[in-house]
């Protein structure tokens, strides 16, 4: 397994208020590559239960897929998620082949490998995630499925931008019969079903977007530079109250 790695980009990142959510810090997006197939998931899914219980944190966990020849088909598994995964490695992280369990802060920190006896430098990257400013204020609104965002930067000159919609169920309980983890029963939490740039954003310019929400569980934005760049700001979308 590989050893836990820190590495830095640039600090887009200043408090903001979203509808139905005022925060006072930013909100720390912690993407957990993972896999039912992959004996030494557990503890980095039973970490990241963890960590979603601080509401200033948005832990969701991306379920690979090539694992599934060791003898269990993970059922959560979505291709592109590997593929997001090949492309922090390569882009950012300069690794030449993936790892998991892999979990990525805000797009710029990293621990990859066994995470038994990486919990401390896990909270250390969350702590230090919390202390950036962020990079555009975000607003978003519902109306039943419908929900509009607003976007406006804090800062000159960052480019473009990917603006992405991600769907997430909250917890899930999955029985192993095969594989690695034959016999264990495991809870995933924030299990995303779905993470798709949903518009590109020249932050020189406020935006105004509008999506259709699709499907059951919770859903949040993303705002993250181009080809995997730092996350800029992440929220949320509200509940609907009409439910």
């Amino acid at each position: 397994m590989k050893h836990i790695t820190l590495f830095t980009a640039m600090s887009v990142v200043a408090a903001t208020t979203a509808q139905a959510e005022t925060r006072t810090k930013p909100l720390v997006v912690v993407e957990l590559f993972t896999s039912q197939g992959c004996y030494s998931c557990p503890p980095a899914d039973e970490i990241l239960s963890k960590l979603s219980r601080d509401d200033d944190v948005l832990a969701l966990s991306l379920h690979v897929d090539y694992w599934d020849y060791l003898g269990w088909k993970d059922k959560f598994a979505i291709a592109k998620f590997g593929e997001r995964q090949a492309s922090y490695n390569a882009q950012i992280i300069k690794r030449s082949r993936r790892v998991t369990p892999q979990m990525i802060f805000n797009g710029v920190a990293e621990v990859a490998g066994g995470m038994g006896k990486s919990e401390k430098q896990i909270h250390k990257n969350v702590k230090a995630m919390r202390n950036w400013k962020e990079g555009a204020k975000l607003d978003i609104s519902r109306d039943g499925q419908k929900v509009t965002m607003t976007l406006q930067a804090n800062f000159q000159n960052m480019g473009e931008a990917d603006v992405s919609l991600v769907q997430y169920v909250p917890s899930e309980t999955v029985q192993i019969d095969r594989g690695e983890n034959a016999g264990k029963t495991i809870e995933y939490i924030n299990t995303v079903r779905s993470f798709d740039t949903i518009a590109k954003w020249d932050t020189d310019k406020p935006a105004r977007i509008t999506a259709t929400l699709k499907g059951n569980g919770k859903y949040a934005v993303i705002v993250q530079g181009k080809r995997f760049g730092p996350v800029i700001v992440a929220r949320r979308v509200p509940a609907d109250s009409n439910y």
